[in-house]
């Protein structure tokens, strides 16, 4: 075993996590298996301006995809696509400060949280028809895809 390796066993401090944050989620690549989302906002006011509480808001089961597994050719999506997931099954990771982020698991059968996908270009094209183009595409995200 090398000096390098024995760094693996050394104690983490709370240092090194604190600089854990300072991370790009733009680097990461989930594993085989599993893609990372970001989850739209819940609507906190309704169409006449009323304010909904925290308490009873309720979000959408749909996500955009911002990371895929590397080299995964089974992978049924990607990036920039729009996901339909079964609801209350995203895994939330909070990741600099965020909290829109959540991996999500694929498998080619019905037990995949995934249940069907819309295309990047497909959401643009509504969204851009009903003026909403970059609102809410761009506002619940600072990933590029």
């Amino acid at each position: 075993m090398d000096r390098r390796q024995e760094n693996l066993f050394a104690p983490i401090t709370d240092g090194l996590t604190i600089g854990l944050h300072q991370l790009d989620p733009k680097d990461f690549h989930p594993s085989v298996g599993t893609i990372l989302v970001v989850i739209p906002p819940e609507e906190g006011e309704t169409k006449g301006g009323v304010v909904i509480p925290e308490s009873v808001r309720k979000s959408q089961p749909i996500a955009r995809v911002a990371s895929v597994p590397l080299n995964d050719c089974e992978c049924p999506v990607d990036v920039g696509d729009w996901v339909l997931y079964r609801a209350g099954q995203p895994v939330h990771i909070p990741f600099l400060g965020r909290k829109d982020l959540a991996l999500l698991q694929y498998t080619d059968d019905a037990s995949s949280e995934i249940l069907g996908r819309f295309t990047a270009e497909a959401v643009d094209a509504v969204l851009n028809e009903q003026g909403e183009g970059t609102k809410m595409v761009r506002s619940s995200t600072k990933l590029a895809v």
